[in-house]
């Protein structure tokens, strides 16, 4: 073990505290970023009886049947919900993907939500599925899945119908499904269902589309927004909001009067432009216009953004692979920016889990390394950049943060707020799971660090932090790479409390050599001073050497914690993981070591 890394994971400060995390309301959509939420994703042996792999492949689970570009990140789903294709990733390890039939791949995905706190989705439901009764047994429990997981997580949720593709029953087969929500699944009932105005919020998308017109014309459309505002039985009104075209304002006047009797508007955007160049013409074009007539005809304005495109799996080939590139999430701030500069108070974004036409905001494989090995697939460092699997999520946590008055909206993309953490993570194959009884989580540094006077040593040191939920526990997790070639952060820390100095020298074997290579010094840990594990144990988690270490304290650490615990894994030619807790003389840390112990552990 590295001297220097020991020294160096003392040294960092644990939080102060942990800011309550943001909870939605169910009462309004205004100041929230809502995603539209398709859950039409299956696998064969998925529970649903329905045996087909849905809107991932139009045969055999390959690439050459694929239907969807961006590759989802796939190392947090829990195993009940996957199944395996017949490709795989570049270990040789199967490629599986999930089901949104099961309850734990919706679960995961509104746990994203909450963590970085997320307004919630509109669960997509198109009239064309809905119809077949394996569609509407697979639609009907993702509804129970995301009023379940929203409730879970204190995240709201409405149901957006589309009718593309519907046909002349429509208007029939929406209503009629719209009363099987609410009166056999209570969906308006629950905790987590969204309200605007007073009643259950509903959208229907399509209506004044060309590929819609001709069998829901104007008289039709005008008759069930009718219905939803004034003739229905109460139970079923409902706030109305209408995805309609972006042309909008050019529709003739009668499709004017059934656009004014809407509550809220949403046109869509998402393939209307491609560069930033092209944001700003939609901005001046569309956006600021629309807002204009919404405000002066009392009607909420709710605009669309999206952070790319790509559908040339689902196209087969026929259109460009990565059509609308991302790059890194600039075209998708550019949007956030324009749309919220122009006053703004809700955003649609387009879309939390489509990975068809490559719109998905959620974990997305980060490099070619989490997707399948020589197919097309999207990772998200196709254009050059390597960033978090969950990079656009935490863009749309600032789009909301700006939104809700606690940012500033600047032009400039926001910095991965986990970029050194997570880099590291994906280059040295590190899995890692917070545990469930911790909250909070801050980049603090990088460094390289001087120990002591004549040893030297160059350490990149990302350090995130957690706060037990009864504030007992504070831990510092720090990862250090151990290739100096990979080293990319310049610092430095200088800690010099002799007698920590020494408390820490103390615990490294003198009898070993040491040597010192492009600055670094490396040591042994005294086994008769250490807690190491052996055997099975240490097997079971991949590491080449792991131990807690008991270490005296002679200051307090601000005058709060007077005991230091630390928990350390190494492998050799990955890096270096430390886990230093902070704890209260009062407890038992028995518990938090438990649970976090192995919260950072290795892949084969």
């Amino acid at each position: 073990m590295k001297l220097a890394s020991i020294i160096t994971a003392f040294v960092f400060a644990a939080l102060n505290g942990t800011a309550q995390k943001y909870v939605p309301s169910t009462t309004t959509l205004n100041n929230k970023v809502m995603f539209g939420y398709q859950g039409w994703h299956a696998t064969p042996n998925d529970g649903s009886g329905n045996n087909v792999w849905r809107h991932y492949f139009g045969g055999k689970p390959d690439a050459i049947n694929a239907d969807f570009d961006v590759w989802p990140d796939m190392r947090e789903y829990p195993a009940e919900v996957l199944e395996a294709t017949n490709m795989h990733y570049p270990d040789g390890s199967p490629a599986k993907l999930y089901s949104a039939y099961k309850y734990g791949a919706v679960d995961l995905h509104f746990k994203w939500m909450m963590e970085h706190e997320l307004d919630g989705v509109f669960e997509q439901r198109f009239i064309s599925d809905i119809r077949s009764r394996g569609g509407r047994r697979h639609f009907n429990q993702v509804v129970r899945n995301v009023k379940q997981a929203s409730e879970k997580y204190k995240r709201v949720y409405c149901i957006m119908y589309d009718i593309s593709g519907a046909g002349p029953n429509w208007k029939k087969d929406l209503i009629a499904d719209w009363k099987f929500l609410v009166d056999s699944l209570g969906v308006t009932k629950g905790k987590s269902y969204l309200h605007h105005n007073g009643k259950p919020l509903l959208s229907i998308w399509g209506l004044g589309f060309d590929h819609t017109v001709p069998f829901a014309p104007v008289a039709q459309a005008d008759s069930i927004l009718d219905w939803f505002h004034h003739n229905a039985p109460k139970k079923y009104q409902a706030t109305i909001m209408g995805g309609i075209n972006d042309t909008w304002l050019t529709h003739t006047d009668e499709w004017k009067a059934v656009y004014n009797k809407m509550d809220i508007i949403s046109p869509w955007a998402v393939g209307r432009f491609g560069d930033e160049k092209g944001a700003d013409k939609f901005r001046d074009r569309t956006v600021i216009p629309d807002k204009a007539y919404c405000d002066a005809h009392k009607i909420a304005y709710l605009p669309v953004i999206f952070p790319g495109f790509s559908w040339y799996n689902l196209r087969h080939g026929k259109s460009p692979f990565n059509q609308i590139p991302r790059r890194a999430g600039a075209f998708y701030w550019h949007q956030s920016y324009n749309v919220i500069n122009a006053g703004v108070n809700m955003i649609y974004i387009a879309m939390f889990d489509e990975i068809d036409e490559g719109t998905a905001m959620y974990k997305a494989a980060p490099t070619a390394a989490e997707r399948p090995a020589n197919e097309k697939f999207l990772s998200l460092d196709q254009d050059g950049s390597l960033i978090p699997s969950d990079w656009y999520l935490q863009l749309a946590q600032a789009t909301g943060n700006v939104l809700r008055g606690k940012a500033k909206n600047e032009q400039e993309v926001p910095r991965p707020k986990d970029f050194l953490f997570n880099y590291y993570l994906y280059a040295e194959g590190l899995n890692y799971k917070r545990p469930e009884s911790f909250i909070g989580s801050d980049s603090i540094d990088h460094s390289n660090y001087t120990p002591h006077n004549g040893y030297g040593a160059q350490m990149s040191s990302p350090s995130y932090q957690f706060t037990s939920k009864d504030k007992h526990v504070i831990i510092s997790a720090v990862f250090f790479n151990t290739d100096t070639s990979k080293i990319k952060f310049i610092g430095r820390w200088i800690y010099n409390e002799d007698n920590h100095q020494r408390i820490v020298n103390g615990m490294v074997d003198s009898t070993n050599s040491r040597t010192r290579i492009y600055g670094k010094e490396f040591g042994i840990l005294d086994s008769n001073k250490v807690t190491l594990f052996k055997g099975e144990e240490l097997k079971k988690y991949n590491a080449d050497d792991a131990g807690i270490a008991d270490i005296p304290v002679i200051r307090p650490y601000k005058n709060i914690y007077h005991k230091m615990k630390l928990f350390f894994m190494y492998k050799k030619g990955k890096g270096e993981v430390y886990l230093t807790y902070y704890y209260n003389d009062d407890i038992s840390i028995e518990r938090y070591l438990a649970e976090t112990k192995y919260m950072l552990t290795f892949k084969d």
